[in-house]
């Protein structure tokens, strides 16, 4: 889950979008999206898991690496983090409706400050996930208009309120995902393959304007795993 750590949304932006109704061609690319992203395979989804590295960029130049797996049951709004280096897991990153942590070796476990936490919870309802429900579930939404992301990317730009989570999602002409855009920050996305009926990004390129920031290639995507309480727990 890559984009968890990357998408944020504010409460302002939200209830301003909250009292717009959403314009009937952005209700009809918005339900094409859902159905070209999975349709009922994407209603359908409970949990996920994915695989990835994460190439670090600093002025244009290799900074670092982490290996990643993001782990997320939508039934229980929980989704949690687990960061490696060099083979070695360096950090998990949990939340849930009523509680958020992060763990390293050096700090043991301690409480995640809500401003970190809260992008992570607003990720359950972000990027293709936002579309899980389809257009009941949407309080609100507006077309930005034709945008042009890094590498000459060029879609329809929407913003999205759900569950009081707010993204901005860049749209191709037949619906499919193309990355994001927040103010400075832009996604990419690429390498689209279908898991189990959905049309997932196996490649996301995070940029700072027009700077690469980080680089992200998923190895695995796993749709509805089966998890068990010991998935989830404190490290010992």
């Amino acid at each position: 889950m890559k984009k968890l750590a990357f998408l944020f949304s504010t409460l302002f932006i939200g209830a301003v979008l909250a009292q717009t109704a959403i314009a009937p061609k952005t209700l009809a690319l918005l339900e094409k999206a859902k159905i070209i992203q999975g349709g009922q395979a994407l209603e359908n989804l409970k949990t996920y898991q994915e695989k990835a590295t994460l190439t670090i960029y600093q002025n244009g130049v290799v900074a670092g690496a982490l290996d990643g797996v993001s782990m997320v049951d939508f039934g229980k709004e929980l989704v949690r983090l687990e960061l490696s280096a060099v083979g070695n897991l360096a950090q998990i990153i949990q939340v849930d409706p009523k509680e958020a942590w992060t763990w390293t070796e050096a700090s043991g476990t301690v409480k995640l400050p809500a401003a970190q936490a809260k992008p992570i919870r607003d990720s359950l309802y972000q990027g293709i996930f936002a579309l899980r429900f389809g257009t009941k579930e949407f309080e609100a939404a507006s077309s930005n208009g034709m945008v042009e992301l890094p590498g000459g990317v060029k879609g329809e730009s929407v913003t999205i309120s759900t569950k009081g989570a707010v993204s901005n999602l860049i749209f191709d002409a037949d619906g499919t995902v193309l990355g994001s855009k927040e103010d400075e920050t832009n996604s990419v996305y690429g390498d689209f393959r279908t898991v189990d009926g959905i049309k997932v990004a196996f490649s996301s390129k995070l940029y700072q304007g027009t700077e690469l920031s980080i680089d992200t290639a998923t190895s695995n995507i796993l749709i509805n795993p089966s998890f068990t309480d010991k998935t989830f727990a404190k490290p010992k």
